[in-house]
């Protein structure tokens, strides 16, 4: 993931955000160095995602298994993917997915 965020110019900072500011146009992230301003503050809090126990899944997780759409799917353009899932999250993929790959398949566990 790192790898990524620096190859489309992310700056990776290390600490913990101690306070944010969300209001006005202007945000502000304050760590124990510094107080960052900036326009947009995307929270990634780790969400666990919820396994299929599918044979092969926890093995083959980074090498074709995926559990984001929208981080590892331009990994996958031009291919063939299938999604598994159910609810408005999976349909979403599915759709998100079916615009940059060549052949997208949706199926409900």
């Amino acid at each position: 993931m790192r790898r990524q965020v620096l190859e489309i110019g992310a700056e990776v900072k290390q600490g913990d955000a101690l306070a944010l500011s969300l209001i006005g146009p202007v945000k502000m992230v304050t760590t124990r160095e510094e107080t960052y301003r900036v326009y947009t503050v995307i929270l990634a809090i780790g969400l666990r995602r919820k396994r299929s126990r599918i044979e092969g899944e926890e093995r083959l997780l980074g090498l074709g298994v995926s559990y984001c759409a929208i981080c590892d799917g331009p990994l996958f353009k031009g291919r063939r993917v299938t999604v598994v899932g159910h609810g408005d999250e999976a349909v979403e993929d599915a759709l998100l997915l079916g615009g940059m790959t060549s052949k997208t398949y949706f199926i409900p566990p």
